[in-house]
């Protein structure tokens, strides 16, 4: 069992990474982080229907809000359209959660230990499908990705140990607020412009999120 829910897990986050690369070659960030917002929405129907795990009605209600805001807050009004690499991350993304919670719940792994396995599966994959593309990387270069590495990495395993403890839609439809993060940390460290449609949305997210 728990060798095919980490299969499983592996599988679907090959393939969402794979798409999400492909959508950012292809399409503006503006158009693309809307629709990978949704993917709380496919981890709802899954936990719903194939793990018969159900919430209060109003939690619901709050975390398609917060879908709503979150889609909002981050799309490119005039740009905004239904791309197909961006749609399958966000169903890989979001039916990832629940072989993850099954396998957490189960106390077969733990979160760290989980995406250590993950990480290293999802790299052998790529590699043995598409190789090795070495180039030479600045030490400038080298320092970022030590950095974004050891966010990430805090990120998941946070997230993983959110799953273990919650509900999957919950906790994915949290994880879905990001990009108002990058917002304000934008307007404190990087002096971006404030707008007030994000300001406003920015807000109603967080404070929706407290409610949930």
């Amino acid at each position: 069992r728990s060798v095919l829910l980490l299969t499983g897990i592996v599988g679907l986050d090959t393939i969402g990474n794979f798409f999400y690369f492909k959508s950012f070659e292809r399409h503006e960030a503006s158009t693309i982080t809307p629709i990978l917002a949704l993917s709380p929405a496919f981890a709802f129907i899954g936990s719903w229907f194939l793990l018969g795990l159900a919430e209060p009605w109003y939690k619901y209600v709050i975390a398609g809000l917060i879908m709503v805001a979150v889609i909002w807050f981050t799309m490119d009004r005039k740009t905004i359209r239904l791309i197909a690499p961006a749609l399958y991350t966000a169903i890989c993304f979001g039916l990832s959660a629940l072989p993850t919670k099954l396998l957490l719940s189960d106390l077969t792994t733990n979160a760290p230990t989980l995406y250590m396995l993950r990480a290293a599966m999802i790299g052998l994959i790529t590699l043995l499908i598409f190789g090795t593309r070495l180039q030479i990387v600045s030490k400038k270069q080298f320092g970022y990705i030590i950095l974004r590495s050891a966010i990430v990495s805090t990120s998941w395993i946070l997230f993983y140990y959110a799953l273990a403890r919650g509900d999957v839609s919950i906790v994915s439809t949290l994880g879905a607020t990001a990009p108002v993060f990058v917002f304000i940390i934008g307007i404190a460290f990087l002096k971006e412009k404030m707008t007030w449609q994000k300001f406003l949305a920015a807000g109603l997210i967080v404070v929706l999120s407290l409610t949930l």
